[in-house]
């Protein structure tokens, strides 16, 4: 079920909260918590000691710090700066969205996902008035992802989007001075439902991983390694089991070797 009224009330298994809403909650409280928010800034290179990162160069100046964690998104500011492998682990994946005026009675018991041969599409009440949607259609169909026709008779709430959702993961996502998390280090497309999780999980991953280096517990150079090999297993796990649904759905869809490492190395999303 779908709560807008009393987040407070833990015994509904689920929430929806808008991305600027939860953006807002989230730096509220690491400002509460001590941290030294720079807004507006803007990163524009890694500083780089004996070939090891330990800050970046910023609009406001350079920054020093011990480690740094690229949380940047689908951009991949420093797999990029740093020419960092990116493998593909799909074909290219476009899914649309959108938002639509309303409230639909079908969906008072939580979202309604629907897998098709040609893709998928997903509905669910955002908020009292506000319908959100997306849409995916897989690789070599005629079709275009477009808004569900069971929607038809709401009225859109701004054009609809576009976003490359292939499967995609940096390698190696940890390294001398850095930690690169959430999409900034791997994607897969919004059907895992793991999109919120694995952002919040790898962020406390690595800032677990900084605090066992600082405090000499751990050498530095194993936790990249154990942090990077932590967030490849989930992503390859979620990839296999996508896999196995897609093809339920659809007998065609690209056969991926979960044990293979010689995924194809892509050095532009």
């Amino acid at each position: 079920m779908t709560r807008f009224d009393d987040p407070s009330d833990l015994s509904q298994p689920g929430y929806q909260i808008s991305r600027s809403k939860l953006d807002t909650i989230l730096l509220n409280r690491a400002q509460r918590a001590g941290v030294d928010v720079r807004q507006p800034c803007r990163a524009l290179a890694p500083i780089l000691s004996e070939g090891r990162i330990c800050g970046v160069e910023t609009t406001l100046g350079p920054i020093r710090a011990a480690f740094i964690i690229d949380a940047s998104g689908g951009v991949g500011w420093l797999r990029k700066k740093q020419s960092l492998a990116l493998y593909r682990g799909s074909p290219r994946l476009l899914a649309r969205y959108g938002y639509c005026e309303g409230r639909c009675e079908d969906l008072s018991e939580g979202p309604l996902l629907v897998g098709r041969p040609w893709g998928w599409h997903w509905i669910a009440q955002v908020a009292s008035d506000r319908l959100a949607w997306v849409s995916l259609c897989f690789p070599g169909r005629s079709l275009i992802a477009n808004k569900p026709e069971s929607l038809s008779d709401f009225r859109d709430i701004g054009p609809p989007k576009g976003a490359d959702v292939s499967w995609r993961h940096v390698l190696p996502s940890a390294g001398d001075g850095y930690f690169i998390v959430g999409d900034a280090a791997s994607v897969i497309d919004p059907a895992s439902s793991h999109g919120v999780l694995r952002a919040v999980m790898s962020g406390m991953m690595a800032a677990y991983n900084v605090k066992q280096a600082l405090s000499g517990r751990e050498a530095e150079a194993k936790t990249a390694v154990h942090f990077s090999r932590w967030l490849t297993g989930w992503w390859r796990r979620d990839t296999h089991t996508l896999s196995n649904l897609y093809r339920e759905l659809n007998p065609c869809w690209l056969q991926v070797d979960q044990g293979s490492t010689s995924w194809r190395i892509c050095d532009e999303e």
